[in-house]
């Protein structure tokens, strides 16, 4: 009852600002879905060049429009088809994650309008959860970024970037649905009246979960009897909303993003002795303001004060009906297993951008933010609580040698510094224990590179650069740190942090190459290189728990590397007819097992992206196809080949779009990762009202 009341306030709400609306508006105007603008104070850096493509590293910008293209519904899928980036979802807790060139997602920076999203204890952030309604453009650095990003983008940086207002009032009602009770009715207006802007958008998304291939055949019938996938429904509930003033000389806005889930999280098809869970609750919700000063025609400021809140109760149940709510590890059977995650980050950024000359902008940087991560074993057990803060400064020179030369070199220094750390001890309900924390880190990241246009037609680029990552709050002190592992076979943990951790440091380089050939092809071309010492992995002790199990430690006792490249060939005739063809190759080893490939990343991925107009109808064919790859444990994720179709079009008479998306078309049984069969063929379709 208390969920449903919060759906139908937070619809209240978006309903009241529809209504509302007209005062700021000064005339109405017809826009269609994706006429929307880019909220300009969510990104990070300006460039001195009127094209801001051109950078020194490889820099992909998924616009609203491709996105639309994809058919995708959340973030991790708009970027599946981005050459270098791989999604995959499955496991305990059926979580999305990104990989990017060969590395995990705690290992790059992920961000919403320039905000730090990764939650504290993993420093990662569930993309498959994360909308795509309002986002205008995903923004993918994929070697060495900017030192203005801040603290730990070892491996590049994803900036989701969110929607603004376009001039005039603009909005839709749309309506989506799909197999298996799939709704997914949204709103959505808009205005801009020259001087004031604001957004509300609300969507209510649900479903009972999707179908397994029929090529699946059971093995353990009572986990996974094929069909409706078991445990893989969801009801999402989303909100965003946001204000600004702006004039010539400055802009400042207010903005609010909010997602309310409740989750099913599959469990292994191949045992019935997995762990049986339920997210129910998993919330995440985003406050930042922002602001932009023009000082004079040379000198910008921007700065943002923000703060992200994440919280989630997986609740955990004896068997595979999910009627009996299990006991908590190591207590009695008077703590239910219901562990809570109580998380937030805040913190500010202030930037400023200054043209020295004509062909000189100097950028500086300041960041800060502090991150808490609390945690239950069961209500009103706590189970461990962490403070870290982050600073960083940065300052980056992008200097036009010539009309054809631009070169860019920056330096950033990054301090991580442990706070405070307190954990339950195992086997107790009060008795919490203080951590020896690890302390303050601090490292300096420079970085160089250069954007050479050839000729009118032929761009290269080439970067290096330093990045440093600092262990994660889960490698400092999982299972109690070094203290309580000394006493492992007393405790039920398999793994265990280590204050003593240094930070990881990457040696990046890489060199691309882009030319425009004939009438209308352009052909891409990328080689990345990734050392990275003090590799943090967790290696086996030697030890056991008290069950038996073999005990790892978070150490820094390997080096890891990553090399490839990345291709890409696309074509676009007439406005008609487009294509584009990528393949990604990466090889990602360490040191102590050369010549064996990282878990979970196949060493190739080939990517089909089509489109055709019908006077009105397009047609959307995309493909992917990833080759061999492991798991954690060796086991083998077989190679697959999946195909998606969509077809859209408008209703000019009515102002309506629609569209069709057929997922997964010849139904095939794949896995990212093994015993988490994926979903087969899956069918939607929407129709949206514009005005």
């Amino acid at each position: 009852m208390r969920m449903i009341c919060k759906k139908l306030a937070l619809t209240a709400v978006a309903f009241v600002l529809l209504a509302a609306g007209t005062c700021f508006a000064q005339e109405t105007q017809i826009a269609s879905a994706s006429d929307s603008g880019v909220y300009n104070l969510g990104e990070i850096l300006i460039h001195t060049q009127a094209d801001a493509e051109k950078t020194m590293t490889s820099v992909v910008e998924v616009t609203a429009e491709e996105i639309e293209k994809t058919g995708a519904k959340t973030v991790a899928e708009a970027l599946d088809y981005t050459p270098g980036i791989r999604f995959s979802i499955g496991g305990r807790k059926n979580e999305g994650n990104v990989f990017l060139r060969g590395f995990r997602q705690d290992r790059f920076l992920v961000m919403l309008n320039g905000i730090p999203i990764g939650a504290p204890y993993f420093r990662e952030v569930d993309l498959a959860m994360m909308p795509i309604d309002e986002v205008s453009k995903l923004v993918v650095t994929k070697g060495v970024s900017s030192p203005l990003y801040g603290a730990n983008a070892m491996a590049g940086v994803l900036n989701i970037v969110t929607k603004k207002p376009v001039e005039g009032v603009s909005g839709n009602v749309a309506f989506a649905f799909g197999q298996n009770d799939e709704m997914a009715p949204s709103a959505r207006y808009s205005s801009n009246n020259g001087k004031w802007y604001y957004s509300v958008m609300a969507k209510q998304h649900e479903s009972d979960g999707y179908e397994i291939s029929s090529e699946f055949t059971p093995t353990h019938p009572t986990a996974e009897d094929g069909g409706l996938r078991s445990q893989s429904d969801f009801s999402r509930t989303e909100f965003t909303t946001m204000i600004g003033k702006f004039n010539s000389k400055r802009e400042y806005a207010f903005n609010i993003n909010y997602v309310d889930s409740e989750r099913g999280t599959p469990p292994p098809s191949n045992s019935t002795s997995g762990y049986k869970n339920r997210f129910t609750e998993w919330k995440k919700w985003t406050i930042d303001f922002s602001g932009e000063q023009k000082v004079s025609d040379d000198v910008m400021f921007r700065e943002k004060l923000y703060f992200h809140k994440y919280d989630n109760t997986l609740t955990g149940y004896t068997g595979l009906d999910y009627a009996t709510i299990a006991t908590a590890s190591g207590l009695t059977a008077d703590y239910p297993d219901i562990s809570t995650y109580d998380d937030y980050t805040f913190g500010m950024r202030i930037l400023m951008d200054a043209f020295l000359n004509d062909a000189t902008l100097l950028k500086t940087g300041l960041n800060f933010n502090r991150e808490r991560h609390q945690a239950e074993s069961s209500p009103g057990v706590v189970r461990d609580d962490f403070k870290t803060d982050n600073y960083s400064l940065a300052v980056e020179v992008e200097r036009e040698v010539s009309q054809r030369l631009t070169v860019t070199s920056g330096i950033g220094y990054d301090i991580h510094n442990q706070v405070s750390g307190v954990e339950r001890k195992y086997g107790t309900v009060d008795e919490l224990v203080v951590v020896e924390t690890a302390g303050k880190m601090g490292a300096f990241n420079p970085t160089v590179g250069f954007v050479y246009d050839a000729d009118d037609n032929t761009t290269l680029h080439a970067s290096m650069g330093r990045k440093t990552r600092f262990p994660t709050q889960r490698e400092l002190y999982t299972g109690g740190g070094i203290e309580v592992h000394a006493d492992a076979v007393n405790n039920r943990s398999t793994s265990y942090g280590n204050q003593e951790l240094e930070p990881e440091k990457n040696m990046m380089f890489e060199a691309g190459y882009e030319g425009r050939f004939g009438k209308n092809f352009v052909l891409g071309a990328v080689y990345f290189y990734n050392k990275t010492r003090d590799y943090i992995n967790c290696e086996n002790t030697g030890s056991v728990n008290n069950q038996g199990r073999p005990v790892c430690m978070y150490m820094n006792e390997q080096a890891m590397s990553s090399r490839g490249g990345e291709f890409s060939l696309s074509s676009k005739y007439k406005d008609k007819f487009s294509w584009t063809l990528a393949h990604t190759h990466t090889i990602a080893e360490l040191t102590s097992a050369p010549d064996t490939q990282m878990s979970y990343i196949p060493k190739g991925k080939t990517d089909l992206q089509t489109e055709r107009d019908f006077d009105g109808v397009t047609l959307n064919v995309n493909a992917s196809y990833l080759t061999t790859s492991v798991d954690s444990s060796n086991n083998v994720i077989k190679p697959y080949f999946l195909m998606n179709v969509g077809v859209r079009g408008e209703i000019p008479s009515l102002n309506m779009s629609w569209k069709a998306t057929v997922d997964n078309v010849f139904d095939k049984l794949y896995w990212e990762e093994p015993g988490y069969p994926l979903a087969g063929r899956t069918m939607r379709g929407q129709l949206q009202y514009n005005f």
